[in-house]
């Protein structure tokens, strides 16, 4: 890489209140705990041009970080035979950006091919803003005025159009126009915050049983408010000819289809408007290469609950395993990662495959997280 003889260590200041509680005769207890950190000269790899070089480490701009974490264990049920115990974590964490290297906005691509830019960085806003235009379904029959002697489309005056007005089709993607511009023309200006990697609450809850001899533990994650950039989905909708046409969302029952089940090429609008009812992927012909935007669409409600652990132990008896020369014998079996609740279409909604940190929350051909069994012995002698 670029060497950088300025480089220097990120120097983070960290400030902490918290308060430990017991209630009921110790049966409820817990901590909570604010914090607000700055972080200064942060480590970048930032991209350089004309040197031979893509990157450069360098230390760049100013976060803070500001939050609660909350900490709740219960011990619910306990006597000779059973207990039950609960421990539930809540974290809430906000940031911002403080300073940048001058400017108010920066402009970051996450890069999976389609050269656009993907993520906002703007001064006093927070981090993993997703940029780009907002959906606003696909063009319908009903916003063109229909020529029948030449069959052509002539899109209606008042409604936004991207590119050149002349070429904008039934089925296409439609984009809202955000500038209000009174020319209703789709620009750069157009684009927005259409989404945030960051959760607003996230955490755990672990309860923990036994019961004579065997003890049953049950941990489950959450996260609540983070969006996904699912751009797996955004790229592998793309026309066969371009072996891209792979995902079930872009089935003859979601794209918008130019053709009638008889294989004719559907000419008159009313048919056209009858068999699109409802569809949600663009044409074919908006989705060849170069046809390449960033928009809502593709970002989705990445919220998730999981069922992250289950262990199931047997502790023998000491008196049975005394015999045989030892002080202690478990035997437990664990299973990881064996469900998720989630509307995510993806694999999994825990997911960022960029390595800069910049660009978070991003999808792209992400392989699913594997879900695995462990059996076990734990002995004493």
């Amino acid at each position: 890489q670029m060497a950088n003889p300025d480089l220097k260590w990120e120097t983070t200041h960290t400030r902490n209140a918290g308060l430990d509680f017991t209630l009921l005769n110790g049966k409820l207890s817990g901590t909570v705990e604010y914090y607000w950190n700055t972080t200064k000269d942060l480590l970048i790899n930032f991209p350089v041009s004309g040197v031979g070089y893509s990157f450069q480490y360098r230390n760049l701009g100013e976060t803070e970080n500001k939050g609660i974490d909350l900490t709740i264990n219960s011990t619910n049920i306990t006597n000779k035979n059973f207990t039950w115990n609960t421990s539930i974590t809540l974290s809430h964490n906000k940031n911002s950006v403080k300073k940048l290297t001058g400017e108010d906005v920066q402009l970051w691509e996450a890069n999976f091919g389609y050269s656009q830019n993907t993520h906002i960085i703007g001064v006093n806003q927070p981090l993993g803003q997703m940029y780009g235009y907002v959906t606003d379904g696909l063009y319908q029959v009903s916003d063109f005025d229909y020529d029948a002697a030449t069959k052509t489309y002539t899109l209606k005056d008042g409604v936004p159009y991207a590119g050149e007005k002349g070429n904008v089709k039934p089925g296409m993607w439609k984009f809202k126009n955000i500038d209000g511009s009174k020319d209703n023309k789709i620009t750069e200006a157009d684009k927005t915050v259409i989404g945030n990697a960051y959760p607003k609450i996230y955490g755990g809850i672990n309860n923990t049983f036994t019961y004579k001899d065997f003890d049953l533990s049950i941990f489950l994650t959450y996260s609540i408010g983070n969006d996904v950039f699912n751009a797996t989905k955004l790229t592998n909708t793309k026309t066969a000819l371009q072996n891209k046409n792979v995902l079930a969302v872009a089935d003859s029952k979601h794209r918008w289809v130019l053709v009638n089940k008889a294989g004719d090429l559907i000419t008159d609008p009313q048919e056209m408007a009858d068999i699109n009812k409802g569809k949600t992927v663009a044409a074919i012909y908006d989705n060849e290469a170069g046809d390449t935007y960033i928009h809502s669409w593709a970002v989705e409600d990445g919220s998730f609950l999981k069922l992250s652990n289950i262990t199931l132990g047997y502790t023998f008896p000491k008196k049975m395993i005394r015999k045989v020369g030892l002080s202690k014998l478990r035997l437990y079996a664990t299973g990881s990662n064996l469900l998720t609740w989630t509307k995510y279409s993806g694999f999994d909604p825990e997911v960022s495959t960029m390595g800069n940190g910049l660009t978070p929350g991003v999808d792209f051909g992400a392989y699913p997280r594997s879900r695995s069994f462990v059996f076990g012995i734990n002995l004493a002698f």
